[in-house]
């Protein structure tokens, strides 16, 4: 508080910088970096590798302070089918409102451009398989990926929770919706 009045933090979007990446990198959450690291071998390579293949790659900060960087992968053009990335640090939990409320806007943009968006998550990570369901993603088979076993999500028009995308958006309130562009 100042002056008898509640600060809020400030949130802002910006395309992904080395530097963004390397402040994530030092502050990702142990699981995440855990995974990261099973996945691709080296947790910083595995990270450049995700942000070189992607077609949009964005910096989520609170304060100024990196909280997550996702991206969009093409898989398939023709069919309009897209893989979804994010990688966190502890600033996601302390606002997941937020965040939710962005990934949700960022979802449904994302089926205006395209007609399937895939994630996947740790099987043992039940924190982001809760909010992947969350914001709309319909649970699917598993996969096997080095040496773990990750759950499968999808996202279509269909799928998509509409009210739950109208609640977000209702009323004027301190969150900001996601603008995006492409990088």
């Amino acid at each position: 508080m100042k002056n008898n009045q509640v600060v809020m933090p400030t949130f802002s979007w910006h395309p992904t910088t080395l530097e963004d990446c390397e402040e994530l990198m030092k502050n990702l959450r142990d699981f995440s970096k855990d995974d990261l690291l099973i996945a691709a071998g080296d947790g910083e390579e595995g990270l450049r590798s995700a942000v070189a293949g992607s077609r949009y790659v964005y910096t989520g900060c609170v304060d100024g302070r990196v909280a997550l960087i996702y991206g969009v992968r093409v898989i398939n053009i023709l069919s309009g089918h897209v893989y979804l990335w994010m990688m966190t640090t502890k600033l996601v939990e302390e606002y997941w409102v937020t965040f939710s409320r962005a990934a949700c806007v960022y979802a449904c943009d994302l089926l205006g451009e395209y007609s399937q968006v895939t994630a996947i998550c740790p099987l043992r990570n039940k924190k982001s398989a809760k909010w992947l369901e969350f914001i709309g993603f319909v649970p699917g088979p598993v996969v096997r990926m080095h040496r773990i076993k990750f759950k499968s999500y999808m996202l279509t028009r269909e799928t998509l929770d509409v009210e739950k995308l109208a609640w977000f958006n209702q009323g004027e309130d301190r969150w900001q919706p996601l603008q995006r562009s492409s990088v």
